[in-house]
């Protein structure tokens, strides 16, 4: 196997820090194309008597650096990955993802690969119900395919990502030689919530409030009516212990409801109220479980907890600054105690650098570094990178 394609995951787990780990992700992970390291010296993390505590120049440059790593040397290529690894990369980085059509292609964004109806394992969309009598326009499904790590893992988690990525509810997606809409999308999965039997709404949330207004109410084919705060209230009361990635995902969706509905300037009553308690408890839950070198609880919102398995690190710290970034405001954001996770995530990436990594564990610490480098420092653009697959010959 070359050393600068990504293979694809075979199974969910931790890595460990061992030498057994690195032959596992060696075949099985998200692979940088170079084992030349182009880091410059650990970043000081807080606890260590021996360094100082990083600058804000000092910090903002690393976080550049992290995530200019994570975008140009850990490539992804469809002979190699599935939907599951690159839509996760999508999140990150939107449309500036890169990957790999072919052997010998320049890379090509995978937003726009989708869109044009670029085919993908484990991107399985399906036409839907009749949306328009007249005229025929159907909805758009996505296949649920959960455990797979090729397929769409929840209900409308391939339509969260896109509307989290900028796209526009009359953007386009190809399939089968027909065009459809993000709306034609989004209407089918209202359409569809009451068929959801693990009642696992988070990224339908996440999906109807960047395209829809937070008083939206619709009824079901089967007659039954539904609002956004019914879906809130549902989510605010599931147990985050038994929900995926820790509950930071449920979590970093009512978080993401709440804003809206706030910047719509609508009330925080009922469903609202319940789940900006849950939000607001949980940042606190998750500041009295730091460990001292700045890293976030390995049990999430369990319980305390440490590990000394970087990837770990990567995969529990990265999943909740995620949702810190999207839960706080600017002034709590810059907090010591939130920095002082940035700068251990940090030091995660660069002692991993060298090494194959989860990709879903990677991408959502790496969108977690994102936006805590735009809303502290300002908002950088990403550009698509240039092919440098050879980096390594």
């Amino acid at each position: 196997m070359s050393a600068n394609r990504v293979p694809r995951l075979g199974l969910e787990r931790l890595v460990c820090w061992s030498l057994v780990s690195a032959i596992f992700w060696g075949q099985n992970g998200c692979q940088p194309t170079s084992t030349q390291s182009t880091s410059t010296a650990p970043l000081p993390v807080h606890g260590d008597s021996n360094r100082s505590e990083p600058t804000d120049d000092q910090l903002r440059q690393t976080l550049d650096e992290m995530l200019d790593f994570t975008l140009r040397e850990r490539q992804l290529t469809l002979s190699e990955n599935a939907a599951w690894q690159i839509l996760h990369g999508v999140l990150a980085y939107e449309h500036a993802l890169p990957i790999h059509v072919g052997a010998g292609s320049p890379p090509v964004s995978a937003i726009a690969y989708l869109q044009s109806g670029g085919r993908m394992e484990g991107w399985e969309l399906r036409p839907g119900e009749i949306l328009d009598p007249t005229s025929g326009r159907k909805g758009l499904r996505a296949l649920v395919e959960p455990g797979t790590l090729t397929g769409q893992g929840h209900v409308d988690q391939w339509l969260a990502i896109l509307a989290q990525c900028g796209l526009q509810p009359t953007d386009s997606l190809q399939l089968a030689g027909v065009s459809y809409t993000l709306d034609d999308f989004l209407q089918q999965s209202m359409r569809d919530i009451g068929q959801n039997r693990d009642q696992e709404y988070s990224w339908t949330l996440i999906s109807i409030v960047h395209y829809r207004p937070t008083d939206v109410t619709w009824k079901t084919p089967e007659g039954d009516v539904w609002n956004v705060e019914r879906i809130v209230a549902s989510e605010a009361q599931q147990d985050l212990g038994s929900s995926a990635c820790g509950g930071t995902h449920r979590l970093s969706a009512l978080a993401m409801a709440l804003q809206r509905h706030q910047q719509q300037g609508r009330p925080v009553s009922g469903g609202w109220a319940m789940a900006q308690q849950v939000v607001e408890q949980s940042v606190a839950t998750v500041r009295g479980y730091q460990n001292p070198d700045g890293s976030l609880s390995s049990h999430y919102f369990q319980r305390g907890g440490q590990s000394a398995d970087l990837a770990d690190t990567i995969r529990t710290t990265g999943h909740t600054l995620e949702f810190l970034a999207l839960a706080l405001s600017d002034e709590d954001l810059r907090q010591p105690w939130v920095r002082k996770a940035v700068v251990r995530l940090c030091d995660a990436f660069k002692k991993t650098k060298r090494l194959p990594l989860e990709c879903g564990a990677l991408y959502h610490a790496a969108r977690g570094l994102r936006l805590y480098r735009d809303r502290i420092y300002g908002e950088r653009g990403f550009e698509l990178p240039a092919d440098n697959r050879t980096a390594s010959l």
